[in-house]
């Protein structure tokens, strides 16, 4: 859901003038605060749905990896010709929160049917962590 707040940030940040310096502010608090929240967040929602430890440790390792890796491609974006707009800048955020959008809420959804399927499957289930080592245990249900 925080994403839907950096997007609209984004979104004003792209269709405001520059000259209109106090609404550019508040969109940067918008995407700040919609921005910071998504790592922990989907770091948290990613290991809690692992019940293997170590594979549960190797991921959330490379999630964290990989998120980081996104300073590589922002401190390459930002180029002088394209001040003070950085459209370059603003469609690749807007992208990027469109797509995490999405693949939240994809992913919420598929779980949700995983799960009512294994209760058809196998009856009512919970939310069994403990003593699972797969998500492939009749057991196992994902924390949505």
């Amino acid at each position: 859901m925080s994403a839907v707040v950096s997007l609209v940030g984004y979104i004003i940040l792209d269709t405001i003038s520059t000259t209109n310096t106090s609404v550019l502010y508040f969109a940067m608090f918008l995407c700040t605060i919609g921005a910071y929240p998504q790592t922990p967040i989907g770091s948290a929602w990613l290991v809690s749905n692992i019940p293997n430890l170590n594979a549960r440790a190797m991921t959330s390792g490379l999630y964290i990896a990989v998120g980081n890796c996104a300073g590589l491609l922002s401190s390459n974006i930002y180029t002088q010709k394209e001040a003070p707009r950085y459209t370059t800048v603003l469609t690749t955020n807007i992208s990027m929160s469109v797509i995490l959008l999405f693949a939240g809420v994809a992913y919420g959804l598929w779980m949700r049917w995983e799960n009512r399927r294994r209760d058809q499957k196998y009856g009512p289930g919970s939310l069994v962590t403990e003593g699972v080592a797969s998500t492939r245990d009749p057991r196992f249900r994902f924390q949505v």
